[in-house]
Parts: structure tokens; sequence; C-alpha cells
């Protein structure tokens, strides 16, 4: 009789450098969100994988992006624009 497979419940929700382009900038340049989430037609992420990732790894990208912009910067963080602030920061 044949085994069935088990499907693997524990969903991929990517890393940090997986998303940061992302958040970043609203839309991943490189390729790295593939078999993460679903990508449109133009590889622009899930709105709802991307809030759930903000949430994870907002702080440390808002952290990054302030370091990095120390006096401040014309482009505006697509993550704290669309989402807001993130937790714990």
């Amino acid at each position: 009789m044949p085994v069935r497979k088990r499907r693997d419940r524990r969903r991929n929700t990517g890393t940090l450098d997986d998303w940061e382009w992302a958040l970043e900038l609203g839309w991943p340049c490189t390729g790295d969100l593939d078999g993460i989430c679903e990508l449109d037609e133009h590889g622009h992420p899930d709105r709802e994988a991307a809030r759930s990732a903000w949430k994870l790894y907002g702080a440390q990208i808002m952290a990054r992006w302030c370091a990095e912009h120390p006096n401040g910067s014309q482009y505006v963080c697509w993550g704290l624009e669309q989402f807001g602030e993130p937790p714990c920061r």
C-alpha cells in the first residue's frame, strides 16, 4: 500500500535577509522571496505576508535604516510607510 506524504505544516516565512529589500523598497529586486510567499505578476509580495514579515523583522530593519541614514533620508522605508512603527522598536 502506498504511503501518503505528509504536508509540512511549518511555513517558511523567510529570513531578515530575504525580506530586507522588499520591506525597505517595496519590492524584492533580488528574487529572494521566490518560494517564501505569493508574488504578483510584477514580483511584489502578498500584502499580508509582508505585514507578517514587518512584525518579525521591522525593528531590525529600522535599526539598520537609522544607522545607514543618521541625518534622515529623502526616502521613507516602505514597511514603515505601509504598516507603521514596528513592534519592539
